[in-house]
């Protein structure tokens, strides 16, 4: 590789740094903003105002990274076949297992992003739930399958599938071993599944299942 080859390359990696970084900022604002919310002391949590900003930020954000996918995507993307729902269902039954198996060993306290989470969802439960559910199973798919393995392992993403597992369960912030080592082998089942179907609609099913279990889960366990 000559110099200004070289020097491209590094040029390119570093920009594609600053707008992974810029990505995961758009990615979680929508939870900033409720965050935010839920410390003010005025009428705002309460008003139709939220709501509107909240719920065009989500749509704003999901076309952006879905788009933006669609550009930077590495390999074309394949069709639903019948071997993407044995896949899909593989993956669904892995996913059941982490939950049924380290659920019971993660901490009920001192988890501060469960504890952040439930006080989202307990404010303000109808935007919580849709946000949890549709929005973000699209776009943290996206952004640690979609744009982490393409931008950055395009030549390695067997590399690429083990290392977004591990950022994955890194960026669901917890000292808890077990909260940690249930988000990187979900990671790891949402990769295997994105390399071997070529397809980030089946990351988004399999990702929409978990979280929907998780918040079913949830909700059983809120003491009344």
């Amino acid at each position: 590789m000559t110099l200004s080859k070289q020097n491209k390359s590094n040029f390119n990696i570093f920009w594609k740094i600053i707008s992974f970084i810029l990505l995961f900022l758009i990615q979680q604002s929508p939870t900033i903003l409720l965050g935010s919310a839920l410390q003010s002391h005025s009428s705002f949590k309460k008003s139709w105002e939220l709501v509107i900003i909240f719920s065009g930020l989500c749509m704003l954000i999901v076309g952006l990274m879905l788009g933006l996918l669609h550009k930077t995507q590495s390999f074309a993307t394949r069709r639903f076949t019948k071997k993407s729902w044995w896949i899909f269902g593989i993956g669904l039954i892995a996913i059941t297992l982490i939950n049924v198996l380290l659920q019971p060993l993660i901490k009920p306290t001192g988890n501060q992003n469960v504890q952040s989470l439930t006080h989202l969802m307990l404010t303000f439960p109808l935007m919580f739930v849709i946000y949890a559910i549709l929005v973000v199973p699209i776009t943290e798919e996206v952004f640690f399958r979609g744009f982490f393995i393409n931008w950055f392992f395009e030549q390695h993403l067997a590399v690429g599938c083990f290392l977004s597992a591990l950022l994955f369960g890194l960026m669901h912030v917890s000292r808890d071993p077990f909260y940690f080592l249930s988000k990187f082998l979900l990671g790891l089942v949402l990769g295997w599944s994105y390399l071997r179907t070529h397809n980030i609609k089946i990351n988004i099913l399999l990702h929409f299942s978990n979280n929907f279990l998780a918040i079913f889960i949830g909700v059983l366990m809120i003491k009344p």
